[in-house]
């Protein structure tokens, strides 16, 4: 058998999941190992973002405790993908991966099992993913006009290579935004958490 693409998915609201298991999955001639092992019961996914940003792809298994092999690549021939990221997470833990993605790139998302997919056990999963589009000092949320709410999320940031503390705190979660003053004069930002 092939591994087999099972969904091409686009861009997906915040936290949207979808339930696939890989029972009767197999591995392509010349599909790589995934996140450093050889797997053999992968599930392809194409994903191509319309939004730049850093997204956050996680694999929750549903059913077994079964070590889950995560891995993203691009390029269209599967003997000869470019590794972007991977990782493995054993047993019933949810295994997360956050990367930059390019707008209008193809990424192609593969999900496996550790050894072979664990002979005839089906690994049940669901797999969730969301795009943060501002966790970039270089690609803010612009702010236009005089006057406005915005609402937005700090979830899957992360802090950039010699990003400064803020307000004398280390943080580790920032988003961006730029806003350009239409007229000169006091200017209030102000912020309100939501849980």
């Amino acid at each position: 058998g092939q591994a087999t693409t099972y969904q091409e998915v686009g861009d997906p609201p915040f936290g949207f999941s979808q339930q696939l298991n890989n029972l009767n999955y197999a591995k392509e001639p010349g599909e790589p190992g995934h996140a450093g092992n050889p797997g053999g019961a992968s599930i392809w996914f194409s994903w191509t973002p319309s939004l730049a940003g850093t997204a956050t792809l996680t694999v929750t298994p549903q059913q077994f405790n079964a070590t889950n092999l995560m891995a993203v690549y691009t390029g269209t021939v599967v003997s000869n993908l470019t590794l972007v990221t991977s990782n493995n997470v054993a047993g019933s833990f949810t295994n997360s991966i956050r990367f930059p993605v390019t707008a209008g790139t193809t990424y192609r998302i593969a999900v496996d099992g550790f050894n072979a997919g664990f002979g005839a056990t089906p690994f049940q999963f669901s797999v969730a993913w969301s795009v943060l589009t501002n966790d970039s000092f270089a690609t803010p949320t612009v702010l236009l006009g005089s006057a406005g709410v915005v609402t937005n999320s700090s979830v899957g940031a992360t802090k950039e290579l010699n990003e400064p503390n803020h307000s004398g705190d280390v943080g580790g979660a920032s988003v961006w935004f730029a806003w350009t003053a239409p007229a000169s004069g006091p200017g209030v930002f102000s912020g309100t958490n939501k849980i």
